[in-house]
């Protein structure tokens, strides 16, 4: 499927998930900074081994999610500044990151909000598809040009899947998955998949892509084989594990243990423990743009610190061995 993508950029694909490791810390991306510069040190510094790409809402409207991403790529505009200072401050570095990570508006919430606008149906689904294509191969070759030697981890933001836990979505889940898994071919990167608070994390699963990002707070018992079919294939979760929609946690304790109680939740319903721990990524749970600076610091630094905890062994409460 990825056979009309250059060599290298195939191997950026390979790269990045031969550097993905148990632990690793990320982002979703949005932090509260007005000054991009700043952001981009900011996340080199709090999340070293798999940096985010900021989004600033607050320094540019025009770097809010849809505005964004809602027309065709250029990154020439103003909406790209957290981005770009980002890649320059990498690029900068005497040894630049592994891996990085890099997100854009999902097809699915791209489609919705073209519906409001007036669009009909199939134009904006058709269009929302379109657009993410094309922004995921100018991002992947952007990458592939600035960091030749960092691999692409390339995430999808979906808010939008929480329509699909309704009985009256936009379209068919069927059709949402198949929209999904056509933007996720349009990149040689590796991609994800953002599932915000309450959406439909089964979507999301089906589409298949390599790493899938969720809420802790919004697990539900009835995803527990999906997410377990999920990772035997030897796919990755990116655990939400540090809540957004509160003040930010002043220590890790009580969310290890939150963690651990879903991991345990998900091994008595036959979840694989090895892999639970072993395809393990964290990161806060959603954006960190309604927070100011110094939060935003502490939810980054939090992921890492339960990083560290998944990486180095630490017991996990009431879960078989």
């Amino acid at each position: 499927m990825h056979a009309q993508y250059p060599t290298k950029l195939m191997s950026h694909a390979r790269l990045a998930t031969d550097r993905l490791r148990t632990g690793m810390a990320t982002g979703i991306g949005s932090l509260p900074h007005h000054d991009a510069i700043a952001a981009a040190a900011c996340v080199l510094r709090c999340l070293p081994e798999l940096p985010c790409a900021p989004q600033l809402p607050q320094r540019s409207p025009a770097e809010a999610m849809l505005a964004q991403w809602a027309g065709a790529p250029d990154f020439a505009s103003e909406a790209h500044g957290g981005l770009l200072a980002f890649l320059d401050a990498a690029a900068a570095m005497p040894a630049p990151p592994t891996v990085v990570k890099v997100q854009l508006a999902g097809p699915l919430t791209l489609g919705v909000a073209f519906l409001d606008e007036g669009s009909d149906l199939d134009h904006a689904f058709s269009r929302a598809v379109e657009i993410c294509g094309a922004w995921a191969s100018a991002l992947t070759q952007l990458v592939a040009d600035r960091l030749p030697d960092s691999a692409l981890v390339l995430f999808f933001d979906e808010p939008g899947l929480v329509l699909w836990r309704g009985d009256n979505p936009p379209v068919e889940r069927e059709r949402a998955t198949e929209l999904l898994s056509t933007v996720l071919a349009a990149t040689s990167a590796v991609t994800g998949i953002h599932v915000c608070g309450r959406g439909d994390l089964r979507v999301a699963l089906d589409a298949d892509p390599a790493i899938v990002h969720f809420d802790v707070g919004a697990f539900e018992a009835n995803d527990a084989e999906a997410l377990s079919e999920f990772l035997d294939r030897d796919r990755w979760i990116a655990w939400g594990a540090v809540p957004t929609d509160v003040s930010i946690a002043e220590d890790s304790e009580l969310l290890w243990e939150r963690l651990a109680q879903v991991w345990s939740a998900l091994a008595r319903s036959g979840c694989d423990p090895v892999r639970l721990r072993s395809r393990a990524l964290l990161a806060p749970a959603c954006g960190l743009a309604g927070h100011d600076i110094a939060a935003a610091e502490r939810a980054m630094r939090l992921a890492r610190e339960l990083g560290d905890r998944v990486r180095d062994g630490a017991s996990v409460p009431f879960m078989p061995t």
